[in-house]
């Protein structure tokens, strides 16, 4: 009697020990499950975060572009301001020669003409040098209206970088939580609660 009483203690054992093994099983497959999906998050996360260095490279080189248009610019306007020296000097000298012609008109009609023809070639600069400053002046206000768009491009990126470095700290977090939960029910401790 007392062996069968021992046998029976021994099956009821066994089938305690075989249930909580599957409840250990169900538990462990719900850990990997959940695992599975923060793998998932971190793969997104990861996609995401490359989507942001590609949309920065590309930033990056819109600015390299807009510093070499920005340096384009800058030599046109110093060839600018070099012919207006120039002219400035062409002008005094014409000036001079102006002077010397006018005097010189009260003697002949014929140096009056000439004097004429150099101040309407005068003239004729003049408006070309003007012309030029006035596209130089657009394409320094172009320029400036570039330089302003990608500067609000990259404090967009920078929120949108800060809000996906926050999102991953907590993403760590969760991880890490998962991790302790699974160490210490490999260790026979039960989960604590947060």
């Amino acid at each position: 009697m007392a062996d069968e009483d021992r046998l029976t203690r021994m099956e009821e054992l066994v089938a305690s020990l075989l249930q909580v093994a599957r409840e250990h099983n169900q538990v462990h497959q719900q850990h990997d499950e959940q695992i599975g999906s923060l793998l998932k998050v971190a793969r997104e996360h990861n996609q995401v975060s490359r989507q942001h260095d590609e949309q920065l490279n590309s930033l990056l080189q819109v600015a390299r572009e807009h510093e070499q248009v920005s340096r384009q610019h800058d030599e046109q306007l110093n060839s600018l301001l070099q012919v207006a020296r120039e002219h400035n000097q062409v002008s005094r000298q014409q000036n001079e020669r102006l002077n010397a012609l006018t005097q010189s008109s009260r003697e002949s009609d014929e140096r009056l003409n000439t004097l004429v023809e150099l101040v309407h070639s005068h003239d004729e600069s003049i408006d070309g040098l003007r012309e030029a400053q006035a596209n130089s002046e657009q394409k320094i206000a172009a320029l400036a209206d570039a330089q302003i768009r990608t500067e609000e491009a990259m404090v967009n990126l920078s929120h949108k970088m800060a809000e996906l470095a926050a999102q991953q700290a907590h993403t760590e977090q969760r991880l890490d939580a998962l991790i302790d939960i699974v160490r210490e029910q490999r260790n026979g401790k039960p989960p604590q609660q947060s």
